[in-house]
């Protein structure tokens, strides 16, 4: 049994201690399970059921591939309970992916081995524009990505950009959450966007686009000596306005091929329940924000919406007609 016990010195030593309570610890002795896998390109994620030990799951040996050689296991410290396999060769169509002795953080390891199909979902991965060195992504999990864009702007009527993508037909609806992004610069987006074409190699006019996107939480500068990024610092503007652009919601877009581009304010206050949260501030609290696009005609609205328990409550960041879209597009 505990007690908690106050003290306010400030004013004088004043002690209050609660009523005794009762703590029950319940010990897990389930070890973790498969939930899914996807694969795409060179490279399957698998998620399991809970967060799982680092070392045993990231354990060459541990993972055997249909056809192919395993060459490395990655895990994002973000997403503990998801793995991605990096293999050497690509995946085409579905791959049968057996697993063994993976613990999870309790210590519980894996009973026999368990057998998941890891399936091409039909992504794909572009880069727009003539970035100096083409980005990449992976599989992180049954139902993510982890994408490396080396790519330095997305605006006015040029792009570099990585994209993840699938082709749609008419009408239909996008959505997904950024875990994390690096802290690059201070206006790096990270997020989803509809594009009338995918404009690969191609020097400037690019085709229309929107998209909304979560900024990063850190920003830093480029060393031209190190050829990397240096002097991580929080992504806050300083100065009389203060602009918070941490984990800050925003949505871009080209209303023409060819045309330059323009944005909606971003969100960087949220009200919740009464209570005025930035977005940082909200995420580290340990809730979750989506993003979202909606295409009706020629129409495409961008959303953010706050998690409630099995419940997504959506707000509309911006809505714009966009003519040169087409029928068919990439997103």
């Amino acid at each position: 049994s505990y007690t908690l016990e106050v003290s306010n010195v400030a004013n004088g030593v004043t002690t209050t201690k609660s009523s005794t309570v009762t703590l029950s610890v319940v010990p897990d002795e389930d070890a973790p399970t498969v939930v899914g896998a996807q694969a795409l390109n060179n490279t399957i994620g698998i998620t399991f059921n809970e967060a799982v030990d680092q070392t045993t799951a990231t354990t060459v040996a541990n993972y055997t591939v249909e056809g192919k050689t395993v060459t490395e296991v990655k895990m994002n410290s973000l997403a503990p309970e998801r793995v991605t396999l990096v293999l050497n060769s690509a995946v085409s169509g579905s791959a049968e992916v057996t697993i063994k002795d993976v613990a999870d953080r309790s210590g519980n390891v894996m009973e026999g081995e368990a057998t998941v199909t890891a399936v091409d979902g039909g992504f794909a991965v572009a880069n727009t524009g003539n970035p100096f060195s083409k980005g990449t992504a992976e599989a992180l999990g049954h139902d993510g990505f982890h994408i490396n864009n080396q790519g330095m702007a997305n605006w006015g009527t040029y792009d570099e950009a990585t994209l993840v993508y699938k082709q749609y037909t008419g009408d239909f609806d996008i959505r997904a959450r950024v875990l994390d992004q690096g802290a690059t610069t201070y206006d790096a987006r990270a997020g989803i966007m509809i594009r009338h074409e995918l404009d690969e190699g191609k020097a400037s006019l690019h085709s229309s686009y929107k998209e909304v996107h979560m900024m990063p939480n850190n920003r830093s500068s480029w060393d031209t000596n190190t050829l990397s990024y240096v002097n991580v610092i929080p992504n806050i503007d300083t100065g009389v306005d203060q602009y918070y652009r941490r984990s800050a919601i925003g949505s871009n877009h080209r209303l023409t091929d060819g045309g330059g581009s323009g944005n909606q304010t971003a969100v960087n206050s949220l009200l919740v329940d009464g209570v005025r949260y930035t977005p940082y501030d909200y995420i580290q609290e340990g809730n979750k924000i989506w993003l979202r696009l909606g295409r009706v005609g020629n129409v495409i609205n961008s959303y953010y919406g706050l998690e409630s328990g099995e419940e997504i409550v959506w707000t509309l960041v911006g809505s714009q007609t966009v003519n040169d879209m087409g029928t068919t597009v990439y997103a």
